[in-house]
């Protein structure tokens, strides 16, 4: 655990540990932003890769389109296309803990402005 003296200057061995807490702590947040980006990363490749390996099938090796096979795989490619944008966000709310940190008071803040707004009732004045 890194702990600064109480008083305002410090020792060389004070100021020793002060920067191998630094040093430390950056390190840990460098791997956890590098694990974060290349899991992003990992899962970009996975869902976009059948929708490109269908597209250059079609292309270069001139298979048709039209068959009902290939409708399947084009369908199939596409979703898994779509599903990357849809589990983007999920991806980093799970592995990176900056957005953690940052989610649950942004979440709360939408709750209060758009759940716990009061309700005008324009009818009860519309009558007079």
């Amino acid at each position: 655990m890194c702990r600064l003296g109480s008083r305002f200057s410090l020792t060389r061995t004070e100021m020793q540990e002060v920067a191998r807490c630094k040093r430390h702590s950056l390190r840990y947040a460098d791997l956890q932003l590098t694990r974060s980006l290349l899991i992003v990363t990992t899962v970009f490749i996975l869902l976009n890769m059948p929708n490109y390996v269908y597209r250059i099938s079609i292309q270069f090796l001139n298979i048709s389109d039209q068959s009902e096979i290939m409708q399947r795989l084009s369908f199939a490619a596409h979703i898994l296309l779509y599903t990357h944008h849809a589990i983007l966000f999920y991806l980093y709310i799970f592995y990176s803990p900056q957005m953690k940190k940052r989610l649950i008071p942004t979440a709360l803040k939408l709750l209060e402005c758009y759940c716990l707004k009061h309700v005008h009732d324009d009818s009860i004045h519309a009558g007079n």
